[in-house]
């Protein structure tokens, strides 16, 4: 019963995924797409706060959308590349799995943390090994903290992602 239930929240997380890939793929409009990641990043992936930060040309991490951030606070944000947590992701070209604030990460130490996050996932974007910027998810309501398997899929929605902004990009170019 157990392996059953597992195997039928894999099935439902895996068809999130798909679903919210389609629907990245469904526009190449910047602002639309945008929209689309935010609203994934919060049916599928359950983020209450979510970031999309793109890399501005200064190379400095900007927040390009958002939900559940204040847009003031949204809007003044511009981290260097290894700068807090986002921008160390940047920098290392790795996720982060993040559980019960930052106390239990030497990496992250010196680092000031936002008490009212219960959990994050933090995944640069890639393509090609280029870096185009970072997807922040956080858990500041939801008391359920972000799991590895959130971890993975969040992974593959990352990827997705950073190539349907390239596609996006390489479409504004023409």
């Amino acid at each position: 019963v157990v392996e059953k239930a597992l195997e039928k929240g894999d099935l439902r997380a895996l068809l999130g995924i798909y679903e919210a890939s389609n629907a990245i793929f469904s526009t190449i409009k910047h602002e639309e797409l945008f929209e689309i990641v935010m609203d994934a990043a919060q049916k599928f992936l359950h983020a209450d706060e979510c970031s999309l930060m793109l890399l501005n040309a200064e190379k400095r991490l900007y927040i390009a959308a958002s939900r559940g951030l204040e847009q003031e606070i949204a809007e003044q944000v511009s981290l260097s590349v290894g700068e807090r947590i986002a921008g160390r992701a940047a920098k290392v070209k790795r996720g982060y799995l993040l559980i019960n604030g930052l106390k239990n990460y030497a990496e992250f130490e010196g680092i000031s943390e936002n008490s009212y996050i219960q959990s994050s996932i933090i995944f640069p974007l890639l393509c090609q090994d280029q870096l185009l910027g970072v997807l922040n998810l956080s858990r500041t309501t939801n008391k359920n903290n972000f799991t590895p398997a959130d971890f993975r899929n969040s992974s593959v929605f990352a990827s997705q992602l950073a190539l349907a902004i390239q596609n996006a990009e390489l479409y504004r170019t023409l």
